[in-house]
C-alpha cells in the first residue's frame, strides 16, 4: 500500500468579464462526503475525487450539461465496487455521457448541449486523470508545470499533425473548436492517465477559460508563490480577466501539503513473538537444569503438554526394577515406549500445568 497525502483544496470559479452566465461547474470530493454518504473503507478503496467541466449549448444548456456531468461522475465512481480504479472511472464518465446525451435528446430546449470534463483521483500517493474535451489537468512538480491531459480539440490535432505550432495554435481563431465531448453522442472514447505524486506537488485543473488566457509560466509562479490551494486559485482567476476575461473561467488547485506513512501493525507482531521466544528460553534453561529432563509434546486439542522422566537408580527400589520406562503425552491414548537402560529406569512423573501465549506448559516438580 502507497503512503496517504494531506491535501490543501482551492476550488473557484467566475464568470469572466465577457459572459452574462457561468456554464462551468467543479465537483469537489469534500463537498460529497455527507451528500453521498462515503464511509471511510469506500474512500480508503476509492480514493478521493475532483472534476471541472465546462459546458456549452447556450440558453443555460451549458450548465445543465456541466453539473449533471460533475454528479454522475461522482455518484457513479463511489457507487461502482470495481476494485480497478482507472476502469471506473472511465465507466463513470461513460454513465456521464449517456445520461447527458438521453436528456438532450428528450428535450428540445437542450438539444445539442455538451461539455467538457476533467477528473483526477488522489488514491494514497498516485494521481489518476482522465478527460474528454480541452479542459486540463497539469502538474507542478520540482518545480516544473506539464500538462497531463491531452487536448480535444481542432488546433491540438493540428499541432500533433505538424501543421501548427503551439503558438499558433494558442492565437489561432479556431482554439475554441473541440472534437470530443460529452454527450454529443451515444459513446465517447476517455483518455486516462497516471502518475506518483509526492510532497509539494500542485496538480491543477481548469477549464480553457484559464488556460486559454494565462500562460504556462505564469499559472507556475502563481501556483508556487501562494501557500494557500484557495489563495493560488483566486490570483489564477484575477490573471484571466485581466487578460480579458473571455470566456468563464475555473480552477481547481490541489496541493501536496504532506506524505503520512501508513502505519503497520508488523513490528509489534515481531516484538510479541520474540517475547514470546525470550519466556520459552528462559523457562527451557530452568527445566534442563533441574534433576527432570523436559519434553514438549501436542494434545489432541493442538495444544502443548510438557511430561519428564526422571532416572532412578535400579538398586533404589525394587518397583522401578520391575516398571516399564515410558514417555507419554497427558492426553495420548496409550504409552510411547522408550527401551531402558542397562542400569537404569524411568518413571514417568505427571506434571502440574499452566497456559503461556496459548501454550499449555507443565512446571516441573520435585519428587
Amino acid at each position: 500500500m502507497g503512503q496517504r497525502l494531506r491535501l490543501d483544496i482551492g476550488p473557484l470559479t467566475d464568470v469572466g468579464m465577457v459572459r452574462d452566465h457561468n456554464e462551468d461547474s467543479l465537483g469537489v470530493f469534500e463537498d460529497y462526503l455527507e451528500s453521498i454518504q462515503l464511509s471511510q473503507d469506500l474512500v480508503n478503496r476509492k480514493g478521493r475525487l475532483y472534476a471541472v467541466a465546462d459546458g456549452m449549448g447556450g440558453h443555460a444548456a451549458g450548465e445543465v450539461a456541466s453539473r449533471k456531468a460533475i454528479n454522475v461522475l461522482f455518484r457513479h465512481y463511489y457507487e461502482d465496487m470495481d476494485i480497478d480504479l482507472r476502469r471506473s472511472l472511465e465507466q463513470a464518465f461513460w454513465a456521464a455521457n449517456s445520461e447527458i446525451y438521453a436528456h438532450a435528446a428528450s428535450n428540445a430546449a437542450h438539444s445539442g448541449m455538451g461539455t467538457t470534463l476533467v477528473a483526477a483521483v488522489v488514491q494514497d500517493d498516485e494521481l489518476l486523470v482522465a478527460n474528454v474535451g480541452d479542459s486540463r489537468a497539469y502538474l507542478v512538480t520540482n518545480g516544473r508545470i506539464r500538462q497531463l491531459s491531452r487536448d480535444h480539440s481542432w488546433v491540438n490535432e493540428q499541432v500533433e499533425a505538424g501543421l501548427l505550432s503551439e503558438a499558433e495554435a494558442q492565437a489561432h481563431i479556431y482554439r475554441n473548436i473541440i472534437t470530443r465531448s460529452m454527450g454529443s453522442r451515444p459513446e465517447v472514447d476517455v483518455d486516462t492517465f497516471s502518475t506518483p505524486l509526492k510532497e509539494g506537488d500542485i496538480v491543477l485543473l481548469c477549464s480553457d477559460g484559464l488556460s486559454n488566457e494565462v500562460p504556462e509560466e505564469e499559472i507556475l509562479q502563481i501556483v508556487t508563490t501562494h501557500e494557500s490551494a484557495q489563495e493560488a486559485a483566486a490570483q489564477l482567476i484575477q490573471a484571466a480577466n485581466r487578460h480579458g476575461g473571455n470566456d468563464n473561467v475555473t480552477a481547481l488547485v490541489i496541493k501536496v501539503v504532506e506524505v503520512i506513512p501508513e502505519r503497520t501493525a508488523l513490528p509489534w507482531v515481531a516484538v510479541a513473538a520474540l517475547c514470546v521466544v525470550l519466556l520459552l528460553g528462559v523457562f527451557g534453561l530452568c527445566v534442563s537444569s533441574s534433576p527432570l529432563a523436559g519434553y514438549i509434546l501436542p494434545n489432541r486439542q493442538g495444544a502443548v503438554t510438557l511430561t519428564a522422566v526422571q532416572l532412578t537408580s535400579a538398586a533404589a527400589s525394587s518397583e522401578t526394577q520391575t516398571a516399564q520406562p515410558a514417555v507419554r503425552a497427558a492426553t495420548r491414548p496409550k504409552p510411547t515406549s522408550i527401551a531402558p537402560a542397562r542400569s537404569t529406569a524411568a518413571t514417568v512423573q505427571p506434571l502440574p500445568t499452566f497456559p503461556v501465549f496459548g501454550w499449555e506448559i507443565v512446571a516441573p516438580t520435585e519428587r
